[in-house]
């Protein structure tokens, strides 16, 4: 249902600003497809679990992250309420805000 799955979204997003567990970040990318540093600039940003959620998921983000249990990364396409709760922590740019914006309305 379409409606419940906008409210879903609302309602966790909400949550996660009032715990303060939502991280935006102007640009989200990484230099090279390895995982070690991957997890290196995550915990650079103090991050030890958490989703990624971009409007374009680069070869980069996904080859770096993909190994990694305590981390995913997806777009705003294949965001789902169910994976935003598995995490601490949601890291999210701020065009993929945007986008969701857009959807929810």
């Amino acid at each position: 249902n379409k409606k419940m799955y906008k409210r879903a979204l609302r309602s966790i997003f909400s949550e996660l600003i009032r715990t303060e567990s939502l991280i935006v970040l102007q640009n989200f990318a990484c230099d090279s497809g390895k995982t070690k540093d991957f997890a290196k600039k995550m915990n650079d940003m103090g991050v030890k679990n958490a989703m990624i959620v971009m409007t374009e998921v680069g070869e980069f983000e996904y080859l770096g992250s993909r190994n990694l249990i305590d981390f995913d990364v997806c777009d705003t396409t294949t965001l789902d309420p169910v994976s935003l709760l598995k995490f601490e922590n949601v890291v999210i740019t701020e065009s993929a805000i945007k986008q969701i914006e857009e959807h929810l309305q």
